[in-house]
């Protein structure tokens, strides 16, 4: 029956065809006046106004005068007549149905996704006035991912456009980016078994993942991991190289939670501090272990007898850039190897002054404290007019020129870190959420030391001789580091 509708078809066609081109037609001269003794190449102009004017409007008609009429003859001619003569074939043919429906499913699937992934408007959060329009452009955050157990840790990757950030909980990276197109990427795996690689020791550990992630070079990440109590690097294949284990007189680490880095020369900044007693809003877990079952808390024993800021220079053995009793070092930012900011989660911001010796008798930089600002600071990033974003209990706090600017309010929920995307937002993480604010036209990230040139250390750079981690330790790490 198909191929007899078929052939039904193509005859009435070549019939309707013939019958076109058997209509006479009228000679070229036929209607036209000419001038007395004129031959037919001269013709004469004798037209009345009525004739001239129906003329005119037809050919105004015919042609198209505008952009639009023009745009959309093309589009008629060269898109939709084309697609319906298509549709038109394929539909004839129950063939060819499938395919249409595996087309439609196809985009409608697309679309669902999309919206799926679309960000949701956190409309319990509040800007301040003051940072409208300088510094954000007044719509309110946007919530990209949720369910995260202890967000942490967020670095803009410029070299591929997305960010990356730690569940500290779940000892893992996330990375996060939008795509391009009808198809939104959201949410994947970055690193697994980011801060610590025994799965039996990492049952046992509230925070066994990396607190603080770092751009170290273009295909480098520094981690500061809480479960493994080292600051490394990873390669882009999943190789692990130590940093620094240690303070600077040998005593080991107790938690490394924060990092800066210095681009151009591969300096290192990390703060460690003890965290030995589980904090009032993390209730001690009981997790069945092999063998048993275990607490899981912070009680370890304290190794390094102060909190610090320390800088490794060159793969050397860490040196104090500033020592505390009683603060607790939780944030850095670094202005090009002159001045390093320290958030404190006890209250404020220290600014450590890199070429300025404390006293005649002190090794130590000169460090002073931000005056009229108090707010626990867990968070620090700096953009290229080196405003100072600050993660606080309250939101996000905006400093320039050491005075506070105004804050972002998050409904109620403290941000935990901050970073400055070259995609015109700024990111942030809560203890549960991933969030975004789009930034004022200009601002864009600032890098102590500026890019540096190759993606990769050189091979002589000390940083090279570090030890790589025995692959047998890496027996906990649940997926590859793919970049």
């Amino acid at each position: 029956s198909s191929v007899s509708t078929v052939t039904t078809m193509v005859k009435a066609s070549v019939a309707r065809r013939r019958a076109t081109q058997q209509q006479p037609r009228a000679p070229a001269d036929q209607g036209v006046l000419r001038a007395p003794g004129a031959g037919p190449g001269r013709v004469a102009p004798v037209m009345s106004s009525s004739s001239s004017s129906s003329t005119r409007d037809h050919h105004e008609v015919a042609e198209p005068t505008t952009r639009l009429a023009r745009t959309t003859k093309i589009l008629r001619h060269r898109v939709i007549a084309p697609t319906y003569r298509f549709l038109r074939t394929t539909l004839a043919n129950p063939d060819h149905w499938w395919f249409v429906v595996f087309a439609a499913g196809c985009v409608s699937y697309a679309l669902l996704l999309r919206l799926y992934l679309e960000p949701a408007t956190l409309t319990s959060a509040s800007i301040d006035a003051a940072l409208v329009p300088t510094v954000f452009r007044g719509t309110l955050p946007e919530v990209l991912v949720e369910g995260l157990e202890r967000g942490d840790g967020a670095v803009w990757r410029a070299t591929s456009s997305c960010i990356i950030y730690a569940d500290v909980a779940a000892n893992r990276l996330w990375r996060h980016e939008d795509g391009s197109g009808l198809v939104r990427i959201g949410q994947s795996t970055f690193l697994g078994g980011a801060g610590c690689r025994d799965a039996h020791t990492c049952a046992t550990l509230v925070a066994p993942g990396a607190a603080a992630v770092a751009e170290y070079a273009a295909s480098f990440l520094a981690l500061a991991e809480q479960g493994s109590k080292v600051v490394s690097i990873v390669a882009s294949d999943g190789a692990r190289r130590v940093l620094a284990s240690t303070d600077h007189v040998g005593n080991l680490l107790n938690g490394p939670n924060a990092l800066a880095v210095h681009r151009a020369t591969g300096d290192l900044y990390f703060a460690d501090v003890y965290a030995g007693t589980t904090a009032a809003s993390e209730e001690v877990v009981v997790v069945p272990v092999e063998g048993g079952s275990s607490s899981k808390n912070n009680n370890v024993p304290r190794r390094a007898p102060r909190n610090g800021v320390y800088r490794v220079v060159k793969g050397a053995s860490p040196e104090p850039v500033a020592l505390f009793d009683d603060g607790r070092p939780e944030a850095l930012a670094l202005v090009d190897n002159a001045t390093l900011f320290v958030g404190d989660a006890d209250g404020g911001v220290w600014v450590v002054d890199l070429a300025a010796a404390e006293s005649d008798d002190s090794s130590l930089p000169k460090r002073r404290k931000l005056a009229d600002f108090e707010l626990p600071v867990v968070g620090l990033t700096l953009d290229n007019a080196r405003r100072l974003y600050a993660a606080t209990s309250e939101g996000v706090a905006v400093l320039f020129d050491e005075r506070l600017v105004g804050v972002v309010h998050l409904g109620g929920a403290a941000a935990t870190d901050v970073a400055v995307a070259t995609d015109g937002y700024l990111y942030v993480t809560t203890r549960s959420s991933l969030l975004r604010l789009r930034l004022a036209a200009g601002i864009a990230p600032h890098t102590p030391g500026g890019e540096k040139s190759s993606s990769e250390p050189d091979d002589d750079d000390p940083r090279w001789y570090l030890l790589r981690e025995d692959e047998s330790s890496a027996g906990g790490v649940e997926e590859e580091h793919r970049d």
